[in-house]
């Protein structure tokens, strides 16, 4: 007769200390995955290229004022005050400056270089109630350009377009387009008027001062927003004026 074989019962601390065991051979390889998950996603975020920001233009803002070259006060008043002579045709937004999706931001051009020609072109106009002001508006921030009347910064938004639209004008000499500019508060009406006659509307949401080198205020971001900038103070071309305003 064979003698079957028996196994012994485990003792129930025999079973404790085998549950033990296995509790923490889990606790182990749970631990061990998440420090490897942990790894995994730094080693991603560290590789990962970061969002593309909005070019930020090179150099300082343009001058937007002449000293001296005083403007009497008939002309500031006036919106029929002569301007240099220069064509005249409005010429039409390509779709490729205009935002046709709010998805893609704009890249400003780098601040041409003090004494540089380049075409000129009337892209709209720009009206300001609070101040009388409805004038041309160029699509360029050359000196030349800045001299003839409000001037619209290339590769900013254009006007109603997605971005940050920029424009800068004289406060002083010339037409002095912005002569009033100060006088601005926040909730007055901006309009911009494009190429094909379509008006687009923006109230002033915030004003203050810049050194020249600040061209960080051509910045492009999300949203509908106008940047005009001018200088300051009165007379002086120290510094910039800038005024924000946001399509309403």
């Amino acid at each position: 007769m064979v003698d079957q074989l028996t196994q012994r019962t485990p003792t129930r601390h025999e079973r404790r200390a085998r549950r033990l065991r296995h509790v923490r051979r889990v606790r182990r390889a749970l631990a061990t995955a998440l420090i490897s998950a942990l790894v995994s996603l730094v080693a991603v975020l560290a590789t990962t290229t970061p969002t593309e920001t909005s070019h930020i233009a090179h150099g300082n803002l343009p001058r937007t004022a002449f000293e001296p070259q005083p403007v009497t006060h008939s002309r500031l008043q006036s919106n029929d005050a002569p301007v240099t002579t220069t064509t005249t045709t409005i010429t039409q937004p390509t779709a490729a400056t205009l935002a046709t999706a709010d998805t893609v931001l704009p890249s400003p051009e780098d601040v041409p270089d003090a004494g540089d020609t380049l075409p000129t072109a009337i892209i709209g106009r720009i009206q300001i109630p609070k101040i009388g002001l409805d004038s041309e508006l160029r699509d360029q921030i050359t000196q030349e350009s800045i001299d003839l009347g409000p001037s619209h910064w290339p590769g900013t938004a254009m006007p109603g377009g997605f971005g940050n639209a920029v424009i800068a004008g004289h406060r002083n000499s010339h037409t002095a387009p912005f002569h009033d500019a100060g006088n601005l508060r926040v909730g007055d009406q901006i309009t911009l008027v494009d190429g094909s006659g379509h008006a687009f509307h923006y109230a002033v949401t915030e004003m203050f001062v810049v050194d020249p080198s600040a061209v960080w205020i051509t910045e492009q971001t999300p949203g509908h927003t106008l940047t005009l900038f001018t200088c300051h103070p009165l007379g002086l071309s120290a510094q910039r004026l800038v005024i924000r305003a946001a399509l309403t």
